[in-house]
């Protein structure tokens, strides 16, 4: 009987905690800056010569970019980044993929430079479009790949590298390369994932097989004997860190959990970054890159660069996470959102409770939860559907009755709800372009990678 109630009473607590996460996770934040989604409203009722070259802005739904706060995080990123001159950050474009946008980080100069491609194409194109210094972060042993990596380093005379993990990958990659001038730069990735029971329990991606130092050492020897490519440098980027939140209302059981397991693997992290620096003073590798901006600014000593992305538009999975609290307390700041969608209302309920928009199923990548769908911010008091969620083709929202006469009044005179998305540039793929407002002007309408033509996977 005590077993019984035990279980009971702890499948009720979940349930209950679980309502309340969702009530929480999908409500919009009390410090929403309301005068910036007034000055959208008026963007859309303004006559499309008014506004931008006779573009029509009345089609929704649209992504609209805060270039202001844009900025702030360009600069935020410079201000801390300040005292570490020798390292340098590389963007990673998967997390923007707007070509207006990247350029403008890359044209405030220092740190900022190069780019963290996703694919091998991506870099071509961005390539045609005057880029230049590509990190490839992910492996490949496509044959039009290594057709292009080659053009790109011998024919365009790019600054072009590739993350590798696998001797296999690396002979084949040498062997293609035969006949060129100058040996392709390749980048190798340790395994920067937490194991632990021997590798029973395994938190972190499941990437790089490199996890010795002895294990990268030979492979190193192995590279030294090959003429067609050439080691530049080292990886270790630690996505258990970077990419979970700790403070994250859907897996509120879970964030302690989360929250030592990033200690404990922040404190290897931290060792096997001292270990992979000798190596590359050892072997005179001139790229040591590392990731998530909290845990390797502190190890910037040893880091040649960091790579940042979401940063720049801090979608509201980027909200979970302790190092927020952290950057207020030692640098008075954090990172703020600067990227929206706008959804078009196309239905009020009778009885006033309930709204319906169209579209807005843009759902980021990853293990699926309730983190991973977008959220309203404005009008205040909306919130998702648990029975629904963020739909394909209608995502139907729940009109909080203490706001209910409050956002009606908004609702009927803009019939718009502003949206924030989860995770980085994967809205990106979603639209065509990206409205860049300042100071209540679309000063551009920037093409993404979608708008250009382009889709690499």
């Amino acid at each position: 009987m005590f077993f019984f109630f035990t279980v009971s009473f702890v499948i009720g607590w979940i349930t209950f905690k679980w309502f309340l996460s969702r009530l929480y996770a999908s409500s919009s934040p009390s410090n929403i800056n309301l005068k910036l989604f007034q000055d959208f409203n008026q963007l859309f009722q303004l006559k499309d010569d008014e506004v931008y070259h006779n573009i029509n802005l009345h089609h929704l739904p649209a992504v609209l970019v805060d270039l202001n706060a844009f900025d702030k995080n360009i600069s935020f990123l410079r201000d801390q980044m300040s005292v570490h001159s020798q390292t340098t950050i590389r963007i990673a474009s998967k997390s923007v993929r707007v070509p207006f946008l990247l350029q403008r980080i890359l044209s405030t100069g220092h740190p900022y430079k190069g780019l963290m491609c996703y694919a091998v194409e991506e870099a071509e194109f961005l390539s045609s479009l005057g880029f230049d210094d590509f990190l490839i972060a992910y492996p490949t042993q496509q044959i039009l790949d290594y057709e292009i990596l080659r053009n790109l380093h011998d024919k365009q005379k790019r600054k072009v590298s590739i993350v590798v993990d696998h001797i296999q990958f690396i002979r084949e990659l040498n062997q293609f390369m035969t006949g060129i001038d100058r040996p392709f730069p390749i980048i190798l990735e340790f395994d920067g994932s937490y194991r632990m029971l021997g590798g029973y329990i395994h938190i972190g991606a499941r990437r790089s097989p490199i996890r010795t130092i002895s294990h990268l050492i030979d492979i190193i020897e192995m590279i030294k004997k090959l003429k067609f490519v050439q080691l530049e440098g080292l990886m270790l980027y630690e996505s258990h860190i970077a990419g979970v939140g700790d403070i994250n209302p859907n897996n509120f059981w879970l964030n302690l959990f989360i929250y030592c397991m990033k200690h404990f693997s922040i404190l290897k992290i931290q060792q096997l970054r001292k270990a992979l620096s000798h190596i590359c003073l050892k072997y005179d590798l001139k790229i040591f890159n590392g990731g998530s901006f909290m845990s390797t600014l502190s190890e910037s000593s040893v880091l040649t660069e960091i790579t940042i992305g979401s940063g720049f538009f801090q979608p509201h999975l980027f909200d979970y996470y302790q190092q927020n609290q952290l950057m207020i307390r030692e640098f008075g700041s954090t990172f703020v959102p600067s990227c929206y969608f706008a959804l078009p209302v196309v239905r009020i309920s009778d009885d006033n409770e309930w709204i319906t928009c169209s579209g807005g199923g843009y759902v980021a990548s990853g293990r699926s939860g309730w983190d991973k769908l977008p959220i309203p911010v404005y009008p205040l008091g909306l919130t998702l559907s648990v029975s629904e969620g963020a739909g394909e083709v209608q995502t139907p929202l729940k009109i909080h009755s203490s706001r209910k006469d409050e956002s009606l009044k908004i609702l009927k005179q803009n019939k718009i709800v502003y949206f924030r998305h989860a995770k980085g540039g994967e809205l990106a793929e979603r639209f065509n372009s990206f409205l860049i407002v300042n100071n209540g002007r679309v000063i551009e309408i920037a093409k993404t990678y979608r708008g250009y033509g382009k889709c690499f996977f």
